[in-house]
C-alpha cells in the first residue's frame, strides 16, 4: 500500500465508524430493537459505502494537489508585501513580512525576475514591476 494514501485510509475508516454508529443508533431507535438486530447487514453496508466514499474524496483531493500544485505561493506572498511596501523590498523585508524561508524567497524572486516582473537593484533590494 502507498504510504501517501495512509492518512486518507485512516480518515475514511474513522468516517465509516462514525457512520456505522449513526446508522446503528438510527436503525435501532426507529425500527425497534427486534428489527434493528435483523438489519445488522445494513449497518455494515453503510460503513463500507462510507469507507469507499471517503477514499474517493481523498484520492481526488490528493490527485488535484499532485497534478496542479501551487508553486507560486511565494510569488503571491511577495506581491502582497510589495503592494504594502511601495514595490521595493529587501530580502530581510520579505523574510520578516512573509512566512517564507530564505531559499523559498530567493527562488520566488528569481522566478519573478525570469518573468520580467522583478528587478534586482545595485543596492541589493528588489523592485517589483507593476503587472
Amino acid at each position: 500500500m502507498n504510504l501517501r494514501r495512509l492518512p486518507a485510509l485512516a480518515l475514511s475508516v474513522l468516517f465509516a465508524v462514525g457512520c456505522f454508529y449513526a446508522a446503528f443508533g438510527t436503525i435501532s431507535v426507529l425500527a425497534g430493537v427486534k428489527v434493528g438486530f435483523q438489519l445488522w447487514w445494513l449497518e455494515i453496508l453503510i460503513a463500507a459505502a462510507c469507507i469507499w466514499l471517503g477514499l474517493q474524496v481523498f484520492a481526488r483531493v490528493e490527485n488535484r494537489q499532485s497534478t496542479n500544485p501551487r508553486a507560486d505561493r511565494g510569488e503571491r506572498a511577495i506581491w502582497r508585501l510589495a503592494y504594502r511596501k511601495s514595490w521595493k523590498l529587501s530580502l530581510e523585508d520579505i523574510l520578516a513580512g512573509t512566512m517564507l524561508d530564505e531559499n523559498s524567497a530567493l527562488n520566488a524572486l528569481k522566478s519573478l525576475e525570469a518573468k520580467h516582473q522583478a528587478k534586482l537593484e545595485p543596492d541589493g533590494t528588489w523592485t517589483l514591476l507593476n503587472r
